[in-house]
């Protein structure tokens, strides 16, 4: 008589967890390109950025195709791809959502990054916890008339976990070294004459209004 194989099923569920809840979306941010050595610390920035659902130690190297990084996206729940590519005349990048689109294409005018904005300031601030919950996103000039714009906000959007006014705990919204909550924000802001989107993480505080 042969023998069976015994599969254990999960009977068990974990503590807290609601079934109907939606996950967070998560972010993979890598380099694409034949110049994608330069963009190294650009990427590094991105990354940070995006916390805490980003993968912040993604090692890519430049054998890796774009089918490598959506076969192990499904199984680790990424949902969107921010991908920097770099020419011989500008830096671009791409947000796409996984694992059927759409993808964004992005033209970088000018960057500025974390290092440079904090030697310009006298007394550079970081919060030890800023980067431990996801930001508050902020859109301007998304204009819903506009397919493209339209298309680009729902994209935006769709890549950090949505708030609940009224459930929302305050305590996770507070960061240490201040007075009163403060929040991460992420301004997105569109100018559709030139077509040029600027986007900036940074700490909204009542003791700076």
């Amino acid at each position: 008589m042969a023998r069976t194989r015994r599969r254990k099923k999960r009977t068990h569920q974990v503590e807290g967890a609601d079934p109907s809840k939606k996950a967070d979306p998560k972010t993979f941010v890598f380099r694409r390109g034949k110049h994608w050595g330069i963009l190294g610390d650009l990427e590094t920035d991105l990354r940070r950025m995006m916390l805490p659902n980003t993968a912040a130690a993604l090692r890519e190297s430049k054998r890796n195709t774009l089918k490598d990084f959506v076969s192990v996206a499904g199984p680790l729940g990424v949902s969107h791809f921010l991908m920097l590519t770099a020419t011989e005349r500008s830096t671009y990048l791409k947000v796409a959502k996984t694992p059927r689109g759409p993808t964004l294409t992005l033209r970088v005018k000018g960057y500025s990054l974390m290092s440079d904005v904090a030697a310009s300031q006298a007394h550079p601030r970081v919060p030890p916890n800023a980067f431990k919950t996801a930001p508050l996103v902020v859109l301007n000039n998304f204009s819903s008339q506009h397919k493209q714009l339209a298309l680009a906000a729902s994209l935006f959007q769709g890549m950090f976990p949505s708030i609940n006014v009224h459930t929302v705990n305050l305590v996770t919204c507070q960061v240490g070294g201040c007075v009163g909550p403060v929040w991460p924000v992420q301004l997105w802001n569109v100018w559709p004459m030139f077509c040029v989107l600027r986007f900036v993480r940074h700490m909204c505080c009542p003791c700076d209004a």
